[in-house]
This record gives C-alpha cells, sequence and structure tokens, in this order.
C-alpha cells in the first residue's frame, strides 16, 4: 500500500513557487531528525554530504562494497527495517559491487532508456541482489 500524501505535501507538489520548494528543502534536516530513528541522522548526513564526494574522487566513479552496505542501512533506517536486505548487500563481492555500481553510474542519468528496457542504469544495478538499489541518488 503505497504512503498517504498529507495536505501539506499535496501543496508542494502542485506549487510552482520555487520559495515553496526552497522552504521544503531547507526543513529537511528537521524532517529527518522528526523520524527519530537510531543513526538516521548521521547516516543521512554520510549519504548528503560525504558520500558524493567519494565518488567525485573517483575515475570512474563507483561505490566500494562498505558504502553500499551503509547506503542500504541508509535506505531502511527512512523507511520499514528488512534486515534481510541487508544481509544481501553484505554477501555481495566488492569486486563486483565496484563493477556494476561503475558501470551504473557510467550511464548516468539515463535511468532507463526508453528505446531498450536493458540499457541504463537502472538495469545495471538490479544485479544486485537486495533490490533495484536505483532509488537512491548516486551522483558521480
Amino acid at each position: 500500500m503505497p504512503p498517504s500524501i498529507t495536505p501539506a505535501q499535496k501543496k508542494l507538489w502542485e506549487s510552482k513557487e520555487l520559495r515553496d520548494w526552497h522552504t521544503a528543502l531547507e526543513r529537511y534536516p528537521e524532517a529527518i531528525e522528526s523520524k527519530n530513528k537510531k543513526g538516521l541522522v548521521e547516516l543521512d548526513t554520510w549519504y548528503r554530504e560525504e558520500l558524493p564526494k567519494a565518488i567525485a574522487g573517483r575515475s570512474p566513479g563507483y561505490l566500494e562494497q562498505g558504502e553500499l552496505v551503509k547506503l542500504m542501512e541508509w535506505k531502511l533506517a527512512r523507511g520499514k527495517w528488512r534486515p534481510r536486505l541487508v544481509q544481501f548487500v553484505k554477501d555481495l563481492s566488492a569486486d563486483m559491487v565496484v563493477k556494476t555500481t561503475e558501470e551504473a553510474l557510467r550511464q548516468m542519468p539515463v535511468i532507463v532508456d526508453p528505446k531498450s528496457p536493458k540499457a541504463g542504469a537502472l538495469p545495471e544495478l538490479c544485479k544486485l541482489k537486495g533490490g533495484c538499489l536505483a532509488c537512491f541518488r548516486l551522483e558521480a
């Protein structure tokens, strides 16, 4: 069942005012804190500030296995905890993670090529057991 949308969320999505979006973005850290999930603030800071720099510092960009584990922990801390998914990611070989994420990031910003269901970053990331990780905004 999809999550319900609050009236405030609906109003924001319908807004064409840039200031409304800036205000919402400024309140993001407060929203993360309000979830009261252990370690989420630290994981979210790592995700938004440290991970993009680490990826950008590599040529070509890629994720290391430990980063992928932490990324899955960040994702699950924001929603429903599914420990089995973390284990799937921990069980991936370091080499496979590097190769797969490197290829997916190489194909960014093409998430899915509408001309081919096999082209783009989304299918590449779906090769990693533990669920499709393309929902993460990986910036190279």
